[in-house]
């Protein structure tokens, strides 16, 4: 018994991390026929994230329809922030997510080389900046960032470099618990090997009183 709770003590300081699956915001459900554009009041809800701009929240969002000559993802839906202006993402909870990547093109979809800068600003404090160029071809390209605890997620256009973005892999993300310092392995190890001693102990002295 006292070598199981031991066991158990044990288990219990180490780090669990069971990883969730991601959630991908495709925004189809925005989708309608046609072959035009639409605007989309902000702040927009999707899913459990919210995207503002700084634009204006009427109609600060444009949505390309299924059949679009605009539209990167044709049949389905791309949203773009509108015009020069910067777009904000982050959970409506206000709690922090990992940001693993997200597609962009040209707001046109004619293969484009447009600038953006992305920017992460963490849950502790730090931010981070990144400039991003569209690969100067029609649809669709992904942008990987693998960016943990992130607090807000800023894409800011440069002059007449707009973009439309899709399928944006997001996840909340799940505080990990800290290794044990080297002082813990040391009483961890030290307790497996008293439990160990016990047990030898208690088995000889067994065979002792059977023989």
């Amino acid at each position: 018994m006292r070598l199981s709770i031991a066991l158990a003590l044990a288990a219990a300081t180490l780090p669990l991390c069971a990883p969730a699956a991601a959630t991908v915001l495709t925004f189809d459900d925005l989708a309608r026929d046609g072959t035009s554009y639409r605007y989309v009041d902000g702040p927009l809800h999707y899913g459990d994230y919210v995207f503002s701009s700084d634009y204006s929240n009427v109609g600060g969002f444009i949505v390309p329809d299924r059949m679009s000559a605009l539209n990167a993802d044709m049949g389905n839906a791309t949203l773009a922030h509108r015009w020069d202006n910067v777009m904000y993402m982050s959970r409506a909870d206000g709690e922090l997510f990992d940001l693993t990547s997200i597609d962009i093109a040209d707001f046109y979809n004619t293969g484009n080389a447009f600038l953006n800068q992305l920017i992460l600003e963490y849950g502790d404090g730090s931010i981070e900046n990144t400039n991003v160029i569209s690969d100067g071809s029609p649809g669709l390209q992904t942008v990987t960032l693998n960016a943990k605890g992130v607090r807000r997620f800023v894409l800011a256009a440069a002059p007449r470099n707009w973009w439309q973005f899709d399928n944006i892999v997001v996840d909340k993300s799940v505080p990990q618990a800290p290794l044990p310092e080297p002082a813990s392995w040391a009483l961890m190890i030290a307790g497996f090997g008293l439990a160990g001693a016990r047990l030898r102990t208690r088995r000889g002295a067994r065979i002792a009183a059977i023989a």
